[in-house]
């Protein structure tokens, strides 16, 4: 047991068949897998997150009906051989590895579950069936020993073939705050510390979260680590714990998968035979197999998951958006001018971090006039004729003053003052009514 307490999980060194590749973390929003192309990519879950992503939609075991782990055998999620130490339930704070939640939530406080652990040079393997083999695998891995493994299979022709390695000596180097990467990575001090991981939706989850088992913490964001922790007395439970999620795309698969050494502990082990997504709350670690492309909104919003390939494909579609901008390709500076448009053909022969470039959207002014037309007082005269009933054989006529030229002249509108064609038109006929009218009373009065 003493041996498991000198290495923590924090990061994942993954060591591929055919070579080695760097470790990434993700600083912006990320990435989508190709649709073509092998690739195998890691993430670890949010702080107190012990069991896999709602969107794997994955079977889980969480070892709590077991006895012995020879009992093991065939279970929901495969079936266990090798050899592992007995499933421990009563050792009280002694458990290292136990869960206290299957749930893709933040959990602390509660009681620690039953867990597997492999001692010495103990070798816990789980197959899968021919018709179901993993594309996915979750497990709570806890405070795993300088160089356990993870060894991940792919069945070619027939045979189990090593695909990639999963090893706990550079978990230390993504949370060791220190610089330097100790026997034993311990936790910030002072705790928590302000040095932290970005998942793939651009969250900060703070690396001292990730230290002690989240049963022995009652916070979701701790100020002091739980049991009275301090670096003159180390306690067994202020090691790192995280959950960890491994993806397969284009045609891998896991026929198999070992947990190798010393003081492996294991629990909720999460298993899918379908190509799953990563979700956006996880923190990418390393492409195993292929490279990865990570995508950054570099001012945007959304997420992305990183691209994973081990041939050349197009790059996954621009989903990001910015209000008031419009996506003009990637750069592989945040600063830089577009290196590759949407969708642009990429050999996937490097790991690569694409940031988005936007074009700022012209503004366009709409100006809408005011249009009140004048108000045209038209006045129309009807010549009155008196009869005068004293008189009734004689009809007097009033004169009618004419209507000459120049009058009309004086009212015609001054097409300057704003007055529109119909209104216009309105006035022509009016007055050429009152003309008609004004030639009748005159004709009328000569005779």
């Amino acid at each position: 047991m003493s041996l498991r307490r000198l290495a923590v999980i924090s990061a994942i060194t993954l060591t591929a068949s055919f070579g080695s590749v760097r470790s990434i973390e993700s600083s912006q929003p990320g990435i989508a897998h190709a649709s073509v192309g092998n690739g195998i990519t890691a993430y670890i879950s949010p702080p107190f997150v012990q069991g896999p992503p709602s969107s794997a939609n994955a079977i889980i075991e969480d070892f709590n009906a077991a006895s012995f782990c020879e009992n093991l055998g065939s279970t929901g999620v495969g079936t266990f051989s090798g050899s592992c130490t007995t499933v421990t339930s009563s050792n009280g704070d002694f458990i290292f590895g136990g869960a206290n939640s299957t749930s893709d939530q933040p959990t602390v406080g509660g009681a620690a579950s039953q867990f597997v652990a492999a001692w010495s040079s103990q070798v816990l393997t789980l197959s899968f069936a021919a018709n179901s083999e993993a594309r996915y695998l979750g497990f709570w891995w806890s405070a795993g020993s300088a160089g356990n493994q993870v060894r991940l299979y792919n069945k070619v022709n027939g045979s189990d073939v090593l695909a990639a390695t999963f090893t706990t000596n550079n978990l230390n180097s993504l949370f060791n705050t220190s610089g330097q990467v100790e026997g034993s990575v311990l936790p910030p001090d002072p705790y928590p510390g302000n040095s932290s991981v970005t998942a793939l939706d651009g969250s900060q989850y703070n690396k001292g979260y990730y230290f002690g088992r989240p049963k022995d913490h009652m916070s979701l964001t701790p100020n002091a680590l739980p049991l009275g922790y301090t670096r003159a007395n180390v306690n067994q439970n202020i090691y790192s714990h995280a959950y960890l999620n491994v993806y397969a795309s284009g045609s891998i698969s896991f026929s198999k998968v070992e947990f190798v050494g010393g003081g492996f502990e294991l629990d909720n082990v999460a298993v899918s035979s379908q190509i799953r997504t990563p979700s956006a709350e996880l923190v990418l670690l390393q492409s195993v197999l292929g490279k990865s492309v990570e995508f950054r909104a570099n001012g945007g919003t959304g997420s992305m998951p990183a691209q994973t390939s081990d041939a050349s494909t197009s790059l996954s579609a621009n989903t990001f958006t910015r209000t008031g901008y419009t996506f003009a390709g990637w750069s592989t500076s945040p600063t830089g001018t577009v290196e590759y448009t949407d969708l642009a053909t990429y050999s996937f022969s490097a790991d690569l971090a694409l940031h988005a470039m936007w074009t700022l959207d012209p503004v366009t002014t709409t100006t809408t006039p005011s249009t009140s037309s004048p108000n045209v007082a038209v006045t129309t005269t009807t010549p009155t004729v008196a009869v005068n009933s004293a008189s009734p054989t004689t009809t007097q006529v009033q004169p009618v003053q004419p209507v000459t030229s120049q009058a009309i002249a004086t009212s015609l509108p001054v097409t300057g003052q704003g007055m529109s064609a119909a209104l216009f038109a309105t006035w022509l006929l009016v007055v050429g009514v009152l003309l008609r009218r004004h030639r009748h009373l005159l004709s009328h009065h000569s005779k």
